[in-house]
């Protein structure tokens, strides 16, 4: 062995150390140990697959680092001792990356995309525990450190599993530590596996370009940031030791290597220095191994080869390594990088691509990486497509993103279950939501792509299909009014108030087992999710049908809430209904945080200019326009639409009549509000300024509903009934200023139509005299009309918002001050009427 001379600044930097203070692999250790995260073996174990027998257990219990200090055939040496396991489990990850140790896996990976983008330089230095023991030609021998066999089928003992290949860039000088596989071949001869589309990968390339050898140097041992950084798919533009010192929240302190210019840390374990030769002549057989999918396959063939040069190590140095092949119930070491370093990274190249509304990214231990789901708040028809482009657009996607699913907020991604439910019920193959991608580049290791087009020595990778599965609700849907205006019908979700009382209570029903857990209880009542999430607040709202809410609800919430004037907040029967059928939204507000149509938007504007007028003030008398027309309900005119615009909204218009009945024929209606379809109330509305009042003495606010509606109660829903009354909309009849004298009618019209019409247009209230109650008369008419359709069921016959009235207790408006109604009997009035144009609504 020989001793590196030490200089008197070197042996100075060296008593400094301390590994309380300094990153290291002793200082972690120590870590680990205070937090029971650590245990040592000392019964004598076997380098030979039992090491790898046991971690795989220990894995499976998720249990403590373990370090191996007796193994068989290095019980003397320069190396005795083995370290794996450190870095398996929730709380080992937590300890590395600063966080308490019960920190929810979402925490933890938020943590770690913040910290990324944090990063800390390294800083050099000129020596180190490292160099304490330095190896050169001869004296280096590889199988004088307990490198274990780790399954029966590998072709050999693998001592490149869980380190830092370091390589540089000829053209930039830009360091990159990466983790590849590597077997030992000889004492001096390690074969590597190498793809060309990794950065090491083009590194390699660039040397065989040139056919000059390149330069690299093998980190065993060192603070566990390193192989987590290390195995992290990190764009080529960043240098992993920025990422560790961004994580430690200091620098990574290097060294210079003895025979190169590469930097390691100053404190590693054990460290191999050596070139990898471009020139096909110098590979040797390597494999196989049973790699991360979790299968035993792959055959020996030829691979680049390090030709070591320099070895240098700690006293009595620590080897550190880990198994590879997760599978259900049996991790490895990789499943926690992948969890949550790749996918922190993942999340931080979709927004660096420019992809908005991502709230979480998960990619499945089980999987390493093959599989990834990303949660977003759905913003517009092709999200999850440009998630999916974005992630296979990456130099990672050699190795990961073979398959993506995209979901939205109220899905927990960590789930299988809830992801399972997703894709039962929000995914149709047929509408577009299972989409592939391919042929593209690919992992040669995934057993499911055939051998011949895995051929990296062919191709150089290997071939992939991708998949999407768009798991979020179809934009390509109608907005259903019965849902609230959404796209998909309500979640079925637990009153907050009454699983407050549950849990309240839980102890008292002696049921005798513990009460959800505060996620559980969130994903019951989605309290939290419904404050920012519409579809979710949609839901809450439209779910109900226990009458109007009790407390003023503020919509929308203030996470997706447009810059545009306050909202009014709703009570009243109108209030209500606009509440139901969905809150108010502004002109241009996008659907996801409102309606998606224009027609219900308009239902619950008109809701609202009702409400906001008042109910039992009278208007002043003024006087109507003369151009001003008037629409009156004849038998058999459709009554279910909604009414016309507000008479001072049609005087702005300016249009005469004349010009209204021309657009109505040309199928283009003069009011600026699409049709409706909302259903007839049960009960007339008490708005002044559409329809009569009844007797400000009357006790009773509303009135029955007409008999011309002719939709059952019970089929309407209760917000409904309390909204709006049901709204006339027939044929326009032109009125003239009224005379004082009492006019004529012209052309008798059918007894029996003509009497009911008049008891509609002629309301008696219970207990009123009847020379109190209410009638609308007409000037003579302009033009005869068509008879009537006989059979034809008679419309709610209420006034248009055309007539400008004021009602005089009891006295009808018709030019006269204190006219009294004729006590002539209605059946033998009469009345003509122009001819109607077509309705523009029907």
């Amino acid at each position: 062995m020989d001793q590196h001379p030490q200089t008197p600044e070197t042996s100075h930097r060296s008593s400094l150390i301390k590994d309380s203070e300094k990153p290291s692999l002793r200082q972690w250790l120590a870590q680990l140990e205070r937090h029971g995260q650590l245990r040592r073996i000392k019964a004598e174990v076997d380098w030979d697959e039992e090491i790898a027998a046991i971690a795989r257990v220990n894995l499976a219990l998720s249990g403590p680092g373990l370090l191996f200090e007796t193994i068989k055939g290095y019980r003397e040496g320069r190396c005795g001792r083995f370290l794996t396991t450190a870095l398996a489990n929730r709380t080992q990850v937590c300890l590395l990356v600063g966080l308490p140790p019960d920190a929810p896996d979402r925490r933890i990976v938020r943590h770690l995309k913040d910290t990324y983008r944090r990063r800390i330089p390294p800083a050099t230095v000129t020596g180190g525990p490292v160099k304490e023991n330095i190896l050169h030609g001869d004296a280096i021998n590889l199988l004088e450190f307990p490198v274990p066999k780790w399954h029966r089928l590998d072709g050999g003992r693998f001592i490149d599993t869980f380190c830092g290949v370091i390589t540089r860039d000829p053209d930039s000088a830009q360091l990159n530590v990466g983790l590849y596989r590597g077997q030992v071949l000889g004492p001096r001869r390690i074969g590597k596996l190498i793809v060309p589309t990794q950065h090491w990968g083009t590194h390699f390339a660039q040397h065989r370009a040139s056919m000059k050898p390149m330069e690299v140097a093998i980190v065993y041992g060192w603070h566990d940031v390193l192989p987590f950084c290390a195995g992290s798919f990190f764009p080529k533009t960043v240098c992993e030791y920025d990422m560790m010192g961004a994580i430690l929240g200091q620098s990574v302190e290097l060294v210079k290597c003895e025979t190169s210019e590469l930097l390691v840390p100053a404190s590693a374990e054990i460290v191999v220095e050596g070139t990898i030769s471009p020139d096909p002549a110098t590979f040797a057989d390597e494999g196989p191994f049973a790699e991360y999918p979790g299968y035993a396959g792959g055959t020996a063939s030829p691979k680049p080869v390090v030709e070591v040069s320099c070895l240098t190590h700690r006293h009595d140095p620590i080897l550190r390594g880990t198994l590879e092949g997760a599978r259900p119930g049996f991790p490895t070491e990789d499943s926690p990088i992948c969890a949550y370093s790749w996918s922190a990274i993942a999340w931080n190249m979709l927004e660096d691509a420019g992809v908005g509304g991502v709230t979480d990214v998960w990619m499945p231990p089980v999987s390493t990486g093959t599989n990834i789901v990303v949660q977003i708040q759905k913003r517009y028809r092709g999200h999850a497509q440009q998630v999916a482009a974005a992630l296979w657009g990456t130099g990672a996607a050699q190795w990961v993103f073979k398959n993506v699913m995209v979901v939205e907020e109220d899905i927990d991604i960590r789930d299988p279950v809830a992801l399972d439910w997703a894709f039962a019920f929000r995914v149709n193959a047929a509408e577009g939501q299972v989409s592939t991608f391919g042929p593209t580049f690919g992992s040669v290791l995934d057993p499911s792509t055939p051998r011949h087009q895995a051929d990296g020595r062919k191709y150089g990778t290997g071939n992939w299909t991708r998949l999407l599965i768009d798991a979020t609700r179809n934009w390509e849907f109608e907005p259903n009014p019965a849902w609230g205006g959404r796209r998909f019908p309500p979640i079925n979700t637990l009153d907050p108030a009454l699983e407050e009382q549950i849990c309240r209570r839980w102890q008292e029903y002696g049921i005798g087992i513990d009460y959800l857990s505060d996620d559980q209880r969130e994903l019951l009542t989605f309290r939290e999710l419904s404050r920012r999430f519409p579809e979710i607040w949609s839901a809450r709202i439209a779910g109900s049908v226990t009458g109007p809410p009790t407390t003023s609800l503020d919509w929308p919430p203030a996470a997706c809430r447009p810059a545009v004037a306050a909202q009014p907040r709703f009570a009243g029967p109108i209030g209500q209904s606009a509440i139901r059928h969905g809150p108010p939204l502004a002109v241009g507000h996008s659907s996801p945080f409102g309606f998606a149509c224009a027609s219900q938007r308009t239902s619950v504007c008109t809701s609202l200019r009702q409400q906001q007028r008042p109910s039992h003030t009278p208007m002043r008398k003024r006087r109507r326009p003369p151009h001003q027309p008037h629409r009156l309900p004849l038998p058999g005119a459709n009554s279910h639409r909604s009414p016309p615009p507000e008479p001072r909204q049609m005087h702005h218009t300016g249009a005469s009549t004349e010009s209204r009945r021309r657009k109505a024929q040309n199928g283009t209606s003069w009011s600026h509000l699409p049709p409706q379809t909302s259903l007839p109330p049960e009960r007339p509305s008490t708005s002044p300024k559409r329809w009569p009042q009844p007797e400000r003495r009357s006790p009773t606010r509303w009135q029955p509903q007409p008999k011309g509606c002719q939709t059952a109660a019970s089929d309407i829903p209760w917000s409904v009934q309390n909204s709006a009354p049901c709204p006339p909309s027939g044929p326009t009849v032109q009125r003239h200023r009224p005379k004082p004298k009492q006019t004529a009618w012209s052309e008798q019209s059918s007894q029996e139509q003509i009497s009911a019409a008049l008891q509609q247009t002629t309301e008696y209230q219970p207990g009123v005299p009847k020379h109190r109650s209410r009638q609308v008369r007409q000037s003579p008419p302009q033009r005869s009309p068509a008879p009537p359709t006989p059979g034809a069921p008679l419309p709610c016959a209420q006034p248009d918002a055309g007539y400008r009235r004021s009602w005089h207790r009891g006295h009808a408006w018709s030019g006269t001050r204190h006219r009294r109604a004729s006590k002539q009997p209605a059946q033998n009035w009469t009345r003509s009427e122009p001819t109607p144009p077509p309705n523009p609504w029907s």
